[in-house]
């Protein structure tokens, strides 16, 4: 078949993703249009070969390694266009690219997980990617409008908001958590549902509609310094209570400002930071009103300010990845979230954990991430018990395994303790209904 690559050499730069684990392929597929999508899935049906769709390779849960087969990467699926108050982008399209591109005619796409600018937005559509603006915008699925979609088979689907899955399909019913989550398919779902967070198994997507909201006007930056975690958390809560509406609040433990701090202008030592973003200068008063607890407050409404907040927010991951580089320690993360009234108690088992760690993200979905360091190969199985009986715990309170990455390869045990045998079998039998062959996505999620 025309572009079909099996020299070893280039077959290798495809078969690992951010998870840091690696798989093997037989070959990859570079296609340009949904034809060449279905002729390579015909392709591996005659030869017998699973298939991996790979974007940009970010996934922190290996759900972008191949176990063997066809890796289909998705980067020559190139184009984006306004569509009205919508953009239409194809699947090889980098997510922030498409924001951008947006924002240059008026328009805000609300999405935003920390890799936008190298994440795919066929990858955010197939993981239900969020971040940080999901505290008042939701995750990706909030803002798709439509989906093209080739299955196992070969025939391609526009999907539609309502649209009911194909008759064979037996969509499953389960106790999804009600959390921010990232964690299987939507139960009781619409075809664009199932679609939505599926990991590759039960198609590739390769064009999506994303609905869009006008630009605001204005945009507020706030960072405040504590030097007492309580009166950060309490702040918090005035944020979640008040009536500034943010639209992200996020934390940062003292571990990661140390670690943002060794980077240029990085933010100043303290217990705790609380990030929010706000759409109107009247946050402003309301920040003057509801601080006092703070060491200090910085504010910025400009695009310098805004700016650096962003780069203060982005220092902690790439500190993170320069000491695991620096140091060859080994990482073990946390995507775990539980709802608010369990915030409290989760956050306490994050601080109580044994062994060196960073804590910050998404309070205000009481999704924050709690990242584990090992120095050897003890560690990181005493790391990945700990995440364990963490994760049992925000199950036990409502929450899930996963609130943004997804289950991939990583944390199928988790997630199979998570919804249990019953659910796990109806999934099973919704991925048969949709590739009877067991092609798609060979170890994700199931």
């Amino acid at each position: 078949m025309q572009g079909l690559v099996t020299d070893p050499r280039m077959v290798q730069a495809y078969v690992g993703d951010a998870s840091r684990i690696e798989g093997w392929a037989d070959a990859v597929i570079r296609p340009q249009n949904d034809d060449e999508v279905a002729e390579a899935l015909a392709l591996a049906t005659g030869r017998g070969w699973p298939v991996t769709v790979v974007g940009a390779r970010t996934s922190t849960t290996g759900s972008s390694v191949p176990r063997g087969g066809l890796i289909l990467a998705t980067e020559r699926l190139r184009g984006c266009a306004m569509l009205g108050d919508q953009v239409v982008a194809a699947a090889g399209e980098r997510l922030g690219d498409v924001a951008r591109f947006a924002a240059d005619r008026g328009w805000h796409l609300p999405p935003d997980p920390t890799s936008r600018d190298e994440a795919t937005v066929g990858a955010a559509v197939a993981t239900n990617a969020s971040g940080a603006r999901s505290y008042r915008f939701g995750s990706t699925r909030a803002w798709v409008a439509s989906a093209r979609v080739v299955l196992a088979d070969g025939q391609a689907f526009d999907v539609g908001v309502g649209q009911a899955p194909p008759d064979d399909w037996p969509v499953p019913i389960w106790a999804e958590p009600q959390v921010k989550t990232a964690a299987g398919y939507r139960s009781g779902g619409t075809f664009l549902d199932l679609v939505v967070g599926s990991e590759g198994t039960l198609g590739v997507v390769t064009l999506v509609t994303l609905r869009l909201r006008p630009s605001p006007p204005q945009v507020v930056g706030a960072m405040a310094f504590f030097d007492d975690v309580a009166a950060g958390e309490a702040f918090v809560d005035a944020l979640r209570d008040g009536g500034a509406s943010p639209r992200c609040i996020e934390w940062f433990d003292a571990t990661s400002l140390a670690m943002a701090a060794e980077g240029p202008e990085g933010p100043p030592a303290a217990k705790a930071a609380v990030f929010a973003e706000f759409e109107d200068e009247a946050a402003l008063e309301w920040l003057a009103a509801h601080a006092g607890g703070a060491r200090e407050v910085a504010v910025a409404s400009d695009v310098t300010g805004l700016r650096r907040f962003a780069n203060w927010r982005a220092r902690v991951p790439l500190a993170v990845a320069e000491r695991l580089a620096r140091t060859g320690m080994r990482k073990v993360g946390t995507d775990l979230a539980v709802p608010r009234g369990a915030g409290p108690e989760m956050r306490t088992a994050y601080r109580a954990v044994p062994m060196p760690s960073v804590l910050f993200g998404h309070i205000g979905d009481e999704h924050l991430h709690l990242n584990l360091f090992a120095s050897d190969e003890a560690e990181r199985l005493r790391a990945l018990q700990i995440h364990a009986d963490l994760a049992a715990q925000a199950v036990a309170l409502g929450g899930t395994v996963s609130g943004e990455h997804g289950i991939g390869k990583v944390k199928r045990q988790l997630f199979a303790a998570m919804v249990g045998e019953n659910v796990l079998s109806d999934f099973r039998a919704l991925r048969r209904a949709a590739d009877p062959r067991g092609m798609l996505a060979p170890g994700n999620l199931t």
